[in-house]
């Protein structure tokens, strides 16, 4: 299975995407490197989403590329939040003790 390491090798494969010009192969290619990370297939699937990049034929074709280039390079990589339920587990345990530490206190200086 070969997976594109370089933006040089995906954007092209990104552009021809939204172009519908991929062969078998370079769907193949792109496939491997959508799928090979969690952060390439958010990534992808932002670009298709939020219509980053709109292919037509009345635009730049090198700035696309740019754009796609750009993105690739950007740092930030947004991962779509992830269930915890330890973590609600215990804010519902915290929520509760100081809910009956709460309710004893007004008890007490109720009387």
């Amino acid at each position: 299975m070969y997976i594109p390491e370089s933006t040089h090798e995906i954007a092209p494969l990104i552009l021809k995407y939204f172009r519908e010009e991929l062969t078998a192969e370079e769907g193949h290619r792109l496939d491997n490197w959508r799928f090979s990370s969690e952060a390439n297939r958010v990534f992808f699937d932002n670009i298709s989403n939020e219509k980053i990049v709109r292919v037509d034929y009345e635009f730049d074709e090198e700035g696309i590329f740019e754009k796609i280039i750009d993105k690739l390079h950007s740092p930030e990589v947004l991962l779509p939040p992830t269930f915890h339920r330890q973590r609600i587990f215990k804010h519902l345990v915290l929520i509760l003790i100081i809910t009956i530490f709460a309710l004893a206190a007004w008890l007490l200086l109720r009387k």
